[in-house]
C-alpha cells in the first residue's frame, strides 16, 4: 500500500502546514476482499445523500455511489463511494471520505446493481474540509434566532453548551460559557469598582453567541 499526506499551507498547526487529506493506495497487483460494510459499522460512517440536510442550513453535494470508470470512459470496473463522518453540530470542519473499488460489471441498467457491492477495495481518501468564516457566521445567526425565540432566561437549563451572552434592561452585559442542561446564572451588570472586583448582577434573558469550539480558538 501507499500512504499519502497531502498539507494545506494556507492553515497552521503550531506554525506548520496542517494535513488535510490522507490517501492510501492498494497496489495493483494486490487483490483484496474487503466489503464496505465492514468499516461502515465500525467507523459509523454515513453515506451521502444527494441533497441531504447536513446542519438544518447547508445541504450534502454529493452523491454516495458514482460509476467512475463509466463516467470517464476507462475502466467500467472502476467506482467510488461516498461518506461523511457525522460530527458534532458546532464542528468547525466537515470529513469526508471517498472509498474506490473494483467491481465486476455486467450491462444491468443505469442504477449499476453489478457494482454496488464490490469487495476489491482499491483506495480510501479522507477530506478534511474546513467551514468559510461566512459558513460560521450564517450557522451562528441561525442558532442565535432560533434560541432567541426560545426566550431562555435565569433559571432555565441550557440547550446547548457554547457562549452565551445575557442580556439585562441595560443591554447586552455579560458573557459566559454554559454547558448544555446547566440553569442559565444571573448576568453581571457592572465591574471594577474603585480598582476592586464587585458586581451586581440580575436576572437576565440569555442569547447564542457562538459555538465553544470557536471561542476556544479565537478566545
Amino acid at each position: 500500500m501507499t500512504v499519502d499526506f497531502i498539507y494545506d499551507k494556507t492553515r497552521l498547526v503550531e506554525g506548520k502546514a496542517a494535513v488535510n487529506r490522507l490517501r492510501i493506495t492498494v497496489d495493483e497487483q494486490v487483490h483484496t476482499n474487503i466489503p464496505k460494510e465492514i468499516y461502515e459499522d465500525r467507523l459509523a460512517l454515513h453515506r451521502l445523500v444527494l441533497g441531504e440536510s447536513i446542519d438544518g442550513l447547508r445541504t450534502e453535494k454529493g452523491p454516495y455511489f458514482v460509476p467512475d470508470g463509466i463516467v470517464s470512459a476507462t475502466n467500467p470496473n472502476l467506482v467510488s463511494f461516498g461518506y461523511r463522518q457525522v460530527l458534532p453540530p458546532d464542528s468547525l470542519y466537515d470529513v469526508y471520505i471517498v472509498v474506490k473499488y473494483l467491481g465486476s460489471f455486467e450491462n444491468d441498467g443505469p442504477e449499476f446493481r453489478s457494482l454496488q457491492h464490490p469487495a476489491n477495495l482499491r483506495s480510501i481518501q479522507i477530506n478534511r474540509v474546513y467551514l468559510a468564516p461566512e459558513e460560521l457566521e450564517q450557522r451562528r445567526l441561525v442558532k442565535r434566532q432560533k434560541y432567541g425565540e426560545m426566550n431562555l432566561c435565569t433559571g432555565m437549563p441550557c440547550p446547548e453548551t457554547g457562549l452565551w451572552e445575557g442580556w439585562t434592561e441595560n443591554g447586552a452585559t455579560d458573557m459566559l460559557v454554559v454547558r448544555k442542561g446547566d440553569a442559565f446564572q444571573h448576568a453581571r451588570l457592572s465591574s471594577n469598582v474603585n480598582h476592586r472586583d464587585w458586581y451586581r448582577f440580575a436576572s437576565a434573558r440569555w442569547m447564542w453567541l457562538k459555538d465553544h469550539e470557536a471561542f476556544n480558538q479565537d478566545g
